[in-house]
């Protein structure tokens, strides 16, 4: 038994000093990382998934509605919570985990395709690789998906070699895995059927048992689509609105733009709002991704040449040398770690090897082309949409792979034939050169984006100053773009200076008059200035436009209890308000606040409103815009914040009337939901 594992330590001892190096490197790089304030500024998608995993940790399981993203990794990211603690060390360390699993897994499929030397410099070349370990310190499925597409591609190729029916099986299961991670996955699936069906002629029980591993991860969340939803989507109902942003007329290849008035910043809400009104009618998740899906076939057919040269440049930056993220600059990023920072491996190195290895090796291997084709097939896929250096990072093994045996053959080849090695070297330098060459230019708007994001975060986290560093940044970059002018205003607001407020975001109106939100200050600003027509006139535009939007019927309801309404109007209003948000728990305790303080009104009302929001439910976590912030609104923790609130006043509301009895149990029930609701304390006491 020692002598054999004695053995085997021995036969792998190189593989075991490169996974040593990748330990190292990547705790290194956390540790650095650690040190910036980049450590706690989550971007959209990051908190989208911190969101969703707090609120399965809430006891929220099985959710409300419709996955809108695959699941897989919400659920994985929530264990970790469970075990670790809610800590961003905790998942970052244990990312450390499955990044060195996709080394090993990158040299054992390296030296299945080739050999063993070619595996263990496929090894290094991926635990080095700068972009790979970047993303596995992100809250993001994409390090994740990429394992489990490695895995199943890699008992595909084992399947192809020996037959074993036990290992079509399992690449079956780890692509079912990478599709409930992200969808895209099923793409690949579909192309591993059709090489089981060429390769097994009419023997069915390859292609079943894949099918099987494939079906026993997609049919539970499937099931639970229609049994939660009664919705029959397969996986997520996000397609259909990726497809658009990847075709539309403010389309740029990088970027998830929407035409105006969405934008970059754009909302599910929204997006179901426009599809509704337009069809007239309620829709599911499913009919809404439709009706998205069919508005880019639209325009697809409507703009051929438009969507041709898009589709191209997309292309073109699926092998471009710039890694490219919508949330974050990286070029900036990388400049602030040394580990990225002095790294040169990029990915026009690993294209410029890829294509030499495919010199090199002709049509004599087939698992090299059967690579080749995933890596073409994928690129030809996902253009369809937009591009990001997240989406790419599945395929960077698989080219890695490639590389790293044109490194191993090209030693070979200089000592037999040098002419002709140097030759290949020569063609591949040229053609890499289409990956070091911006052919592509970047829009001026993503650098914008990214300052801006950084601003949110810090004003989200009471820093205006900070906040507004950032946000002029983001307009000296691009004045012209949406939001930029109003965030700077509602700045200056909230900081008191209500001229400069006015200043930019009446600049905000006049160049996006068809956004709700510069209409939303405008009103806030001559509320606080107590021009309450002037306020309720901008209300109104706002409304107009996006009458769901909650900040704004919040204001609304303000701004209505300062107008001569009548006690009917009010009532009228306040229903309407109800309707457009859904009977939305902040809005309901705005409403019975403002009643209860106006004695004009009984006090009957405001208790029928309280008593509605103590059994609200927060928003379907699957589609809440609040999930995408630094902090959600909708949490379950600040829901029930919220309804604490609401016993409270209907505690208070009970108390001056006399009914102490249903005083003491409100309050009570207040504290049950927030033990440090003091008000609700004094309310206890009073009603004793």
């Amino acid at each position: 038994m020692i002598k054999k594992f004695t053995t085997h330590f021995s036969d792998n001892i190189v593989l075991y000093g490169i996974l040593l190096i990748g330990l190292v490197l990547r705790l290194l790089y956390l540790w650095e990382y650690s040190q910036l304030p980049d450590w706690d500024q989550l971007t959209v998608d990051n908190n989208f998934h911190h969101n969703w995993a707090i609120s399965i940790l809430d006891g929220n399981i099985f959710g409300d509605t419709t996955y809108f993203r695959a699941p897989f990794y919400i659920f994985y990211l929530a264990g970790i919570y469970k075990l670790f603690g809610v800590s961003l060390w905790a998942v970052r360390l244990f990312s450390v985990i499955p990044g060195l699993l996709a080394i090993a897994i990158t040299y054992l499929t390296g030296k299945e395709i080739y050999n063993k030397r070619t595996g263990l410099v496929a090894g290094l070349l991926h635990a080095l690789f700068p972009i790979i370990y970047y993303f596995e310190s992100e809250l993001l499925l994409d390090s994740l998906f990429m394992l489990f597409l490695q895995i199943g591609i890699y008992f595909f190729i084992k399947w192809w070699k020996d037959g074993s029916p036990k290992l079509v099986f399992y690449a079956g299961l780890f692509l079912g895995l990478a599709s409930i991670t992200r969808p895209t996955a099923l793409v690949v699936a579909l192309f591993i059927i059709l090489i089981i069906m060429y390769l097994q002629k009419l023997k069915l029980k390859p292609l079943l048992l894949f099918s099987i591993g494939l079906f026993i991860c997609i049919a539970p969340v499937f099931v639970r689509n229609i049994v939660v939803a009664d919705d029959p989507v397969l996986i997520a109902s996000q397609g259909g609105i990726n497809l658009y942003v990847g075709n539309n007329d403010a389309a740029n290849g990088i970027s998830a733009v929407l035409p105006a008035p969405l934008g970059f910043n754009w909302h599910i809400k929204q997006i179901s709002y426009i599809a509704e009104k337009d069809i007239g009618t309620k829709l599911s998740q499913s009919e809404i991704s439709s009706y998205w899906t069919s508005k880019a076939i639209d325009w697809i057919f409507a703009n051929p040449g438009q969507f041709i040269q898009l589709y191209f440049e997309k292309m073109y930056h699926n092998i471009s040398n710039r890694e490219i993220s919508n949330n974050r600059y990286l070029q900036v990023y990388f400049n602030k770690v040394n580990l990225l920072k002095y790294n040169k491996l990029s990915f026009g190195i690993l294209f410029s090897l890829t294509i030499l290895s495919l010199l090199i090796t002709g049509r004599e291997n087939k698992f090299a082309l059967f690579l080749l084709g995933l890596i073409v097939l994928y690129i030809l896929m996902t253009s369809l949409f937009f591009f990001s250096s997240r989406f790419r990072l599945p395929l960077i093994p698989f080219y890695i792979i490639l590389g790293s045996h044109s490194l191993v053959a090209i030693q070979m080849l200089l000592r037999k034939k040098p002419r002709y090695a140097f030759k290949l070297v020569g063609i591949a330098l040229v053609v890499g050169l289409f990956s070091f060459y911006p052919f592509v230019s970047l829009p001026t708007g993503s650098a914008s984006h990214v300052y801006a994001s950084k601003g949110l975060y810090y004003s989200a986290n009471g820093d205006l100053g900070t906040a507004l560093t950032y946000f002029k940044k983001a307009n000296e970059l691009d004045p012209d773009y949406a939001e930029n002018n109003l965030n700077i205003g509602a700045i200056f607001l909230e900081m008191g200076n209500v001229d400069s407020a006015r200043y930019y975001i009446n600049k905000e109106k006049e160049l996006h008059p068809l956004q709700s939100k510069g209409f939303t200050n405008a009103a806030s600003i001559f509320q606080s200035l107590e021009m309450h027509d002037s306020a309720l006139v901008a209300i109104n535009r706002s409304l107009g436009l996006e009458p769901y939007q909650i900040l704004s019927n919040l204001l609304y309801v303000r701004i209505i209890f300062k107008q001569h309404f009548s006690f009917f109007d009010i009532q009228d209003k306040l229903r309407e308000v109800r309707e457009r948000t859904d009977d939305n728990i902040y809005v309901l305790n705005e409403m019975a606040l403002h009643i209860y303080n106006d004695s004009t009104i009984n006090n009957r009302l405001a208790i029928s409103i309280l008593k509605d929001a103590v059994e609200t439910s927060p928003p379907p976590i699957e589609t809440d815009d609040a999930s995408f912030e630094y902090s959600s609104s909708n949490s379950i923790s600040e829901w029930n914040k919220q309804k604490a609130k609401s016993y409270y006043h209907l505690g208070y509301i009970y108390g001056i009337s006399g009914q102490f009895e249903e005083a003491v149990l409100s309050s009570k029930k207040s504290l049950e939901l927030d033990s440090t609701f003091v008000e609700a304390y004094v309310n206890l006491v009073s009603g004793y």
